[in-house]
């Protein structure tokens, strides 16, 4: 490149793009899906690659990707996309929609078998970050049984137990790095040797009887870095109508349990928020003073029994106190139905909904720091916004994958037309009726139009206005002050 003068200003311009550009993708994510090792028969269920597998997986990767730097985790639950698929071969973490098999009139519990996987999120690295290869790792808190009775079941300690546990044990006999992510998982713990790695896990009419255990998976990156010491506080939504006769209590809704979180974490000025759970909790247990801390009330996110979200924070302490306390916000992005069935309607693939409405939101707010993205399972019948925190009135068993994006800041909802439209699949033709008429001109569904390009870069100009879309796919905003 020669000296001229405008050689200098044509650097700064692509210095600020290239700056814009990293900043926008800071949450780029990519899954790990684990192989099927040995199919299902009448003796022995389905095996897997383990969670271990697939980290040795991501960090293979990450080693051949070494401009990225991995800035959170999360295990997605996926199933199949139909109960005559081969569930080794088949399953997909990007389909926003969950097969759950059961009885519409509630007769019995329905079932759903999800496989775990493993998705990243990640960003370009600075210039200034090391050059050596991002690498994670995860360690299994698990609540330590206690001794009992002869007769009686062995108990698990509390949660409070055990994060105290961890904490004053040494660092560097459980986690060397920095914490990315902390979430809640659950395990039955009804066989000899209960497997924490495993990735299989079945919801079911017997999934009520059977004794289970949540634990604490701490995800973290191989860095060097002071001992964390880690917490949770949790928030459960306030019964605001009884119903004694029935049982069908009305809870507080999503909005109203976050403006109380919101409100405590802007008074905590000496923790770094990892992460915000929702947690499931059994409907019936709710009402006890132990909720929270019980490890045996908290039920899988992908449960098929009745349930009450409770919120759960993940923080580590910091020694130093934040000047500015945190400014805790949300959005939710709700995956739009591309095509409706008399058995069963499709919805956009979590690819989609990321190409079109996510990564463009974040765009839109460059400036607000994202504290972690959650894959939040939700009976679509029972509210279309995912605000109830409750599954006792759910009248359907279409399950689908929301998003929920907690943000550090005040974020702005872009103008309308900013999004892409959902595309529509094409119509699923009627089976053909016999009729004396004479057939119709066409019997040829009409084709969809060809599928949108991914929103990848900046554009240069503010988009063109389009049409707004309907009411029932547009995402709710909820921004707390």
């Amino acid at each position: 490149m020669s000296d001229m003068p405008g050689d200098n200003a044509e650097i700064l311009v692509d210095m600020m793009a290239r700056s814009a550009v990293v900043n926008i993708f800071r949450c780029l994510y990519k899954d790990f899906i684990p192989k099927c090792i040995k199919d299902s028969n009448d003796f022995s269920a389905t095996i897997y690659q383990s969670l271990s597998d697939l980290v040795d997986d991501a960090n293979a990767w990450l080693r051949t990707e070494n401009m990225y730097r991995v800035t959170g985790c999360e295990s997605i639950g996926a199933t199949l996309p139909n109960a005559s698929y081969n569930i080794g071969t088949t399953v997909n973490p990007d389909y926003c929609k969950l097969l759950v098999q059961g009885d519409e009139d509630k007769k019995k519990y329905p079932t759903c078998k999800i496989v775990n996987c493993l998705r990243i999120y990640y960003r370009f690295k600075d210039e200034n970050e090391s050059e050596i290869p991002s690498q994670i790792g995860y360690y299994n808190l698990v609540p330590k049984l206690k001794l009992s009775l002869l007769w009686s079941n062995k108990t698990p300690e509390n949660i409070t137990e055990a994060i105290k546990r961890f904490n004053t044990t040494s660092k560097s006999e459980l986690i060397p790095g920095k914490i990315l992510n902390m979430e809640t998982q659950v395990a039955y713990i009804d066989t000899i040797d209960t497997n924490y790695d495993g990735v299989a896990f079945e919801e079911s009419e017997k999934s009520k009887f059977r004794p289970k255990n949540s634990f604490i998976r701490i995800f973290y990156e191989n860095v060097e870095c002071p001992k964390e010491q880690i917490g949770c506080k949790d928030f459960v939504p306030k019964r605001i109508k009884n119903d004694f006769l029935f049982g069908n209590h009305i809870y507080e809704n999503f909005s109203q349990t976050m403006e109380k979180v919101s409100k405590w974490v802007s008074s905590q000025l000496n923790i770094r928020v990892i992460n915000v759970q929702t947690l499931f909790v059994e409907y019936d247990k709710v009402g006890s003073t132990d909720i929270n801390d019980n490890t045996q009330n908290i039920q899988s996110k992908y449960c098929t029994l009745f349930y009450v979200q409770v919120i759960r924070v993940y923080y580590t302490t910091l020694t130093t106190p934040l000047e500015t306390p945190i400014s805790l916000t949300y959005r939710v992005f709700i995956p739009c139905c591309v095509k409706k069935s008399l058995d069963m309607d499709e919805y956009e693939r979590f690819e989609t909904l990321y190409n079109r409405e996510i990564l463009p939101f974040i765009r839109y707010n460059l400036a607000v720091g994202i504290i972690n993205i959650e894959m939040v399972p939700i009976y679509i019948s029972s509210s279309e916004d995912g605000e109830t925190m409750s599954s006792k009135n759910r009248k359907s068993l279409t399950l689908v994958k929301y998003v929920r994006i907690y943000f550090d800041g005040r974020i702005q909802e872009p103008p309308i037309g900013y999004y892409e439209i959902p595309t529509p699949l094409p119509p699923t033709p009627l089976p053909p009726t016999p009729s004396p008429s004479p057939p119709p001109l066409s019997t040829t569904p009409s084709q969809a139009p060809p599928p949108s390009t991914p929103l990848q870069t900046l554009p240069t100009t503010s988009p063109s206005p389009k049409p707004a879309l309907p009411k029932s796919t547009v995402s709710k905003t909820c921004v707390i002050t």
